[in-house]
């Protein structure tokens, strides 16, 4: 006899669904985490980053409101309280996620496995039927000599700030970096942006990164691309970087801060994952099949220890509801996660947003098939009462004016996407958004304007007029 029907490895996001589904669904759950609840989104990623965004917004609000158009960087003694704000939109969330653990046996402790069924939590063992491993990720450290020991920052770190660094360097294009960069420009720091690759955001449609690149150098951001760090020394208080020579024509940099924001790392380590059967890479994470089952029948994994696997809370969050099923019951479930209409938000402002795939990826899976259809976000009435023009709205089709991606930059694309999402995953195609009403004047009439668009220039509406001509009377 088991201790536990099923343990839970990891209290973040994902892990917190887990539980709470696995104990609804009638099991003796546990659920084991290293020392608090709520995970890297709670405490160094998701929250803390939107809260200091939003406080960065207000301050650049405040300053574009002045008559006079200046007004002072905020002072370095303010970030205390922007800390101790952050902290309480912290505390507050975490109170609300004790629901997820009501009837959950919570452990704090190094987990380690011992064999395929138990488990080892410092100086305690148990055992379980069966595991779910959500134990999340860290920040990923780039090879840069000298690098180590020196006393940078990462998303685990930078929240707790005493003093707003006056210049601030920070390496790596992607969300995070793309985020932070901003957020500390618009609060007083200089700011350089240092990218590896030839553009921001890689994985995103090149207009949307031109955009966002557009955004952080009107907030003073210095972006640098083609950019790849050569050393790292720090002395004297000062962070001092080499970059490659044909980067740019400044080389070394100083800044009082630097901040490593250079992609994620699956945390694997300490697990012995070999004593439970389960295959897994430091580097890229935990192999699992489409049921997110691993290579130990009984123990499945989600969130961003999956390898390859999207590192997005709202994934490991629906995992959760895939893999407990599977796992207490895989002779009768069999789930698997629909991974075709998963979207993401870049946070800084205007937000970029996306679903689906790239004009690119879909030409190159469906050619001369693939249509597009983007409108300006000038085009929005609401945007307009509001001073928030900038960005675009566009749709990637395919056959049927089928919706095979869409990109949003703009106010709000992080809200609008959802609904393209929810089109996308029910194949509902651009007629079932024009055929629901939207509240005006509102940024969700955005995704109905081009979706009219597309079907204003889309084959089904050719037909129509086709037929409608045929009834109406020539005219001379």
């Amino acid at each position: 006899m088991f201790d536990y029907d099923v343990v839970i490895i990891g209290g973040g996001s994902g892990g917190l669904v887990a539980a709470r589904l696995a104990h609804e669904l009638g099991a003796k759950v546990a659920l084991v985490d290293k020392e608090r609840l709520g995970g890297d989104c709670l405490y160094a990623g998701c929250v803390p980053s939107k809260t200091l965004i939003h406080i960065a917004k207000v301050a650049q609000t405040v300053r574009h409101s002045q008559a006079n158009g200046t007004t002072p960087a905020l002072a370095p003694t303010e970030m205390p309280r922007i800390a101790a704000t952050i902290a309480g939109v912290i505390a507050t969330i975490g109170q609300e996620e004790t629901a997820y653990v009501k009837g959950v046996d919570v452990r704090f402790g190094t987990a380690t496995f011992r064999d395929a069924h138990t488990l080892q939590i410092d100086d305690t063992t148990i055992t379980s039927q069966r595991f779910v491993l959500a134990t999340g990720s860290q920040p990923a450290i780039p090879e840069v000599p000298s690098l180590v020991g020196t006393p940078y920052l990462t998303n685990a770190n930078v929240f707790d700030l005493a003093q707003l660094p006056p210049s601030l360097i920070v390496i790596g294009g992607g969300p995070v970096g793309c985020e932070l960069s901003q957020a500390f420009a618009r609060l007083g720091s200089s700011v350089t942006l240092i990218q590896r690759a030839a553009r921001l955001l890689p994985k995103e449609e090149p207009a949307v990164a031109e955009a966002v690149q557009q955004a952080l150098t009107a907030d003073g951001v210095r972006v640098m691309l083609n950019a790849p760090v050569r050393a790292v020394a720090h002395t004297a208080g000062h962070f001092h970087l080499q970059v490659a020579e044909a980067a740019t024509d400044a080389p070394d940099l100083t800044a009082a801060a630097l901040l490593v924001a250079t992609g994620r790392s699956p945390n694997v380590a300490g697990l012995a994952l070999e004593a439970a059967g389960v295959r897994f890479s430091k580097a890229d994470g935990i192999t699992v099949d489409r049921h997110l089952r691993t290579s130990a029948n009984h123990i499945y994994a989600i969130g961003d220890v999956v390898a390859g696997g999207y590192r997005f809370t709202h994934v490991a969050a629906a995992q959760a509801g895939v893999a407990v099923p599977n796992a207490l019951l895989p002779r009768l479930f069999a789930r698997t996660l629909n991974e075709s209409a998963v979207p993401w938000v870049t946070f800084t402002d205007p937000q970029a947003a996306r679903v689906g795939l790239t004009e690119a990826d879909a030409r190159q899976r469906f050619g001369a098939a693939v249509h597009v259809q983007q409108i300006p976000f000038a085009a929005l009435d609401r945007a307009q009462t509001e001073g928030q023009t900038a960005g675009f709205v566009k749709l990637v089709l395919g056959k049927s004016d089928m919706i095979l991606g869409a990109h949003i930059v703009g106010a709000h694309a992080g809200e609008m996407i959802a609904e393209i999402a929810l089109a996308m995953r029910h194949r509902l195609g651009v007629a079932g958004i024009i055929a629901t009403i939207h509240a005006y004047p509102t940024y969700a009439t955005g995704v109905q304007q081009v979706a009219f668009e597309a079907y204003l220039a889309g084959a089904s509406f050719a037909s129509a007029r086709g037929i409608v001509k045929r009834f109406l009377p020539k005219r001379t």
